[in-house]
């Protein structure tokens, strides 16, 4: 009974979250629509609206890529350094026992020969 429970809840707050994206999506939609028209009428240029407009939401994109998303780029980024080295210093580790044991079999197969 927990089971079907869980699944349910789980249905349903995937279910508010998509509903809370559609209807933000939309709402954004709806309010630049109308900044656009207004501005607009005021500049008494549609183009003119717009390219301000595009300059503000520029100039914000800007503004957060600076404060939050460099940071987090440079965590993943940090994070893959990480993950390279770690990868090197595994296949420096695998090449070195390769080596000895190419060494040993072949001290080995020297020594089966000297028996003969």
């Amino acid at each position: 009974m927990k089971k079907g429970s869980d699944n349910t809840r789980r249905t349903h707050i995937v279910a508010v979250l998509l509903w809370f994206g559609l209807f933000s999506a939309a709402a954004t939609v709806m309010f630049f629509t109308a900044l656009i028209t207004w501005l607009s009428e005021l500049m008494h240029s549609s183009v003119a609206a717009l390219s301000v407009v595009g300059a503000l939401l520029a100039i914000a994109a800007l503004v957060l890529y600076l404060t939050s998303v460099r940071s987090a780029v440079e965590r993943l980024r940090d994070g893959a350094e990480t993950i390279y080295s770690v990868a090197r210093g595994a296949r420096d580790i695998y090449n070195w026992v390769l080596d000895k044991y190419r060494f040993l079999s072949l001290l080995l197969t020297l020594l089966r020969r000297g028996k003969r």
